[in-house]
């Protein structure tokens, strides 16, 4: 027997005097398109013509409460938001609660872009030409620069100057050719000598970007996928950050990106993580300021910040916010509904009204109205059908005739 699911209707039937509206519930199949329920649900609503309107009752729209959080309709009380908790923070775990958090995309995903650039040579007007490549990964560009490489001796020195941008080329290409390391874990490989130093320019549009060295969070210190401590931020913001000159030791100061040999303890992983992973890694998240919106007691004018909680945006305990996704696939049955909303799903069903037929005495005939004064200018000539028994109104002379 196929899964059933115990499901409201609210019923509208459409009249010409208005509109009359019902809620009944029925046991309905769970796997079937909501364009298939309508065989279903037609015996149960009077007078329904052959074809009904169903569209979604139930949305997503988590509960306010001063206890934890849900992230899962399956969850004892449904969905639930803890007044405290930033918006952002709540959808990033219901989506891996109702497995539809993105899946991490790999190295081929990316795109590597290489062209020929020209500038002036100032002091002799000469034309110099040089290639430029940088790699787009998601919705932000990163270019790898070389500059120069400062000395290592404890003292500070002002941000040296660029001079191009290092050629990018896939691991594929020259497999056979690199360390077994190397060629496993795909991506690009560029050629940086110890005397040269890089720093990495960014652009695109908003996102999340995570830079790491060997596996070592170049911002924070911490590993690539260790959650960051007391909410410190471990990323860059795409479209605010240009650039990123190294690893941070202190305000102000950085560590250059240079290349050392790997099981000497040069590298930064090999002090904090005693691991020797090697090579840049860079991981984008998309902004969800596009992706989801939050709205207050369904009030769908006006979204709502998702950086900020239900007490900022002044929802008390116990009222709702509804979520609207806008990169999901719209639900296409009942189960849909179950796993992303509720366990108990509405449907909203809506109909016209058939006229009356015709009574089995009643008959049709057709009639020529010609006004007897036909020579008049305002001669008029109206073909009507009407049901017996009937009234023509003539209109030159206001007179009603009846049959």
């Amino acid at each position: 027997m196929a899964p059933i699911v115990s499901t409201t209707l609210n019923v509208e039937r459409l009249t010409l005097n208005g509109a009359n509206k019902t809620t009944i519930k029925l046991d309905l199949p769970l796997d079937t398109p909501f364009a298939n329920l309508v065989p279903h649900i037609r015996p149960f609503v009077d007078l329904a013509p052959p074809n009904l309107s169903i569209s979604l009752g139930s949305k997503i729209a988590p509960i306010v409460t001063n206890e934890p959080s849900n992230h899962s309709p399956a969850d004892v009380g449904g969905l639930k938001i803890n007044v405290n908790e930033p918006l952002v923070s709540w959808y990033k775990a219901y989506r891996r609660a109702v497995g539809l958090a993105p899946q991490p995309k790999d190295s081929s995903k990316s795109k590597v872009t290489s062209k020929k650039v020209q500038g002036v040579n100032k002091k002799d007007n000469t034309i110099v030409e040089w290639q430029d490549s940088s790699v787009t990964v998601g919705a932000a560009t990163f270019r790898f620069n070389r500059t120069l490489r400062v000395p290592d001796d404890a003292s500070s020195y002002a941000l040296p100057p660029g001079l191009g941008t290092f050629p990018l080329v896939k691991v594929e290409d020259f497999a056979s050719t690199l360390p077994d390391y190397i060629s496993q874990r795909g991506g690009y490989i560029m050629p940086l000598f110890q005397r040269e130093a890089m720093w990495i320019g960014i652009s695109g549009d908003q996102c999340a970007i995570k830079i790491s060295v060997g596996g070592i969070n170049a911002i924070t210190g911490s590993k690539q996928d260790e959650e960051p401590q007391n909410g410190i931020q471990d990323y860059v913001v795409g479209g605010k950050q240009r650039w990123l000159d190294g690893i941070a030791t202190e305000p102000s100061v950085v560590r250059q990106f240079v290349a050392m040999k790997l099981g000497h303890g040069y590298t930064v992983e090999e002090q904090l993580s005693n691991t020797a992973t090697g090579g840049i890694q860079i991981d984008v998240f998309p902004s969800l300021a596009k992706i989801v919106y939050f709205f207050r007691n369904n009030d769908l004018k006006q979204p709502m910040n998702l950086d900020r909680s239900p007490s900022d945006h002044n929802v008390g305990l116990g009222g709702s916010i509804c979520v609207a996704p806008t990169n999901w696939p719209a639900p296409e049955t009942l189960r849909d509904l179950v796993r992303f909303s509720t366990l108990n799903p509405v449907l909203n069903v809506s109909y016209r009204e058939l006229p009356p037929s015709p009574s089995p005495n009643s008959s049709s005939v057709r009639i020529f109205v010609i006004s007897p004064y036909h020579m008049n200018p305002s001669f008029r000539r109206r073909k009507i059908r009407y049901n017996w028994p009937y009234q023509i109104v003539d209109r030159n002379h206001g007179r009603c005739i009846s049959f």
